[in-house]
């Protein structure tokens, strides 16, 4: 099979983040309401700490906003920062993010995936450029 048939039908680009936390240092993070309100949206902190480790979730979000602004780069240098970039989950659970700039949005879509252990958290993402519509905040 050649490339151009391997290739997504309107993808232009694409770009690969990872990123790595320890979850510890969450921990006094996660009782810090200005250092989290600076960091993460109000629906981000409301998941995390609707959990029982919270520090775990919070290391887990902050990875995936990492490996995004990672694999954005790689497209193009855009201007974005953890701030802007929401992760929120589906009924199943499954996470996805957000991108807080609607003209961003709509050309680009990130997939993320994330890990936890009770030491360390773990995150991927992939971030590809459309030339359709993107569809980062489909629920």
């Amino acid at each position: 099979m050649n490339r151009a048939a391997c290739a997504g039908a309107g993808t232009t680009k694409s770009g690969i983040g990872t990123d790595i936390e320890e979850v510890a240092r969450f921990t006094k993070i996660a009782m810090n309401k200005r250092l989290l309100l600076r960091t993460f949206s109000k629906n981000e902190i409301e998941y995390c700490r609707g959990k029982g480790s919270p520090e775990r979730h919070f290391a887990g979000l902050f990875a995936a906003k990492e490996a995004a602004y990672k694999a954005l780069q790689q497209l193009d240098p855009v201007e974005v920062s953890p701030p802007a970039l929401e992760v929120l989950h589906r009924p199943s659970g499954l996470p996805y993010l957000r991108i807080g700039s609607p003209a961003l949005r709509r050309r680009v879509v990130v997939s993320i995936s994330i890990s936890h252990t009770s030491s360390y958290a773990v995150a991927v993402a992939l971030a590809s450029e459309t030339a359709e519509t993107g569809t980062n905040d489909l629920a």
